[in-house]
């Protein structure tokens, strides 16, 4: 929609991954406080297709769960894992979807933490006019933890990311706490 904001002046939509990888990156800041369900990152066409970062509720000030759920239609796959509150997080969520192993991936400081354990095949993504919000968002229908945010974000997100391919750990070390402007 707004071809002067990006380098491809084509006007085509650059942030749907059609059927290709996907990994989320950037460094997450959860205070200490209690928290109800949070949305980090949503991308959804409807309620069901598509994919949320979030936290879930956690009556912990020291720990949260941040899971990523992705969705197509009635499949599904998500992951979780444990951040630590108080302090910048470096996270990486992965979604590969290279045939035979479609599974998420979750890194906490360039450390796998989590990894689905259900294999799923979904459809493309077909949400290229949908936003993607950060901060912010709707209930995703999945057949997981309960994902209607109930606040929004309380914390810091710094470095936001969006890949359509697999990070690899060394990229995660090397490219983790460097600007990335131009790629």
């Amino acid at each position: 929609q707004f071809p002067g904001l990006s380098r491809n002046k084509t006007g085509d939509h650059v942030l749907d991954p059609g059927s290709k990888s996907i990994s989320i990156e950037g460094h997450l800041f959860i205070p200490s406080q209690v928290n109800d369900v949070q949305i980090v990152a949503q991308k959804l066409s409807g309620s069901n297709q598509g994919f949320s970062l979030f936290l879930t509720s956690s009556d912990s000030t020291t720990a949260g769960t941040l899971v990523l759920a992705i969705s197509s239609g009635s499949r599904f796959v998500s992951s979780s894992m444990t951040v630590n509150k108080g302090q910048f997080n470096h996270i990486c969520t992965v979604f590969n979807r290279k045939p035979g192993i479609n599974k998420i991936y979750m890194y906490n400081d360039s450390v796998l933490q989590s990894t689905s354990t259900m294999s799923t095949d979904l459809d493309t993504f077909r949400f290229e006019n949908s936003p993607l919000v950060i901060g912010s968002g709707t209930a995703h229908t999945i057949a997981v933890t309960p994902s209607t945010p109930r606040q929004t974000l309380s914390g810091s997100i710094d470095d936001f990311r969006l890949f359509h391919s697999v990070r690899t750990v060394s990229q995660m070390k090397k490219m983790g706490k460097r600007a990335i402007y131009p790629t």
